[in-house]
């Protein structure tokens, strides 16, 4: 998945340079709404719509749901958490 959009931004400029500055500008937004350094649900209405492009979040979504498909998990506040969803 990092290979093809380095490919991709690779794609869209002539000079390496400029495709290595752009890189971490497109892949820091999707990996930020992905669901790995915050919940899905803490993510403000009107940005949240950038989770179901970020290629990141279906990866880490399979995953969860082939390791953990069948524990059982707590949080700290007592509540069951499931990955099923």
């Amino acid at each position: 998945m990092g290979n093809s959009i380095g490919l991709w931004t690779g794609s869209l400029f002539k000079d390496a340079q400029k495709s290595t500055a752009m890189a971490p500008a497109l892949l820091m937004p999707l990996m930020m709404f992905s669901g790995l350094y915050n919940k899905l649900d803490s993510i403000p209405k009107f940005i949240s719509w950038m989770q179901y492009i970020s290629p990141f979040r279906y990866g880490l979504h399979a995953v969860l749901l082939t390791e953990y498909e069948d524990e059982k998990y707590y949080t700290l506040s007592g509540e069951l958490y499931d990955y099923k969803q």
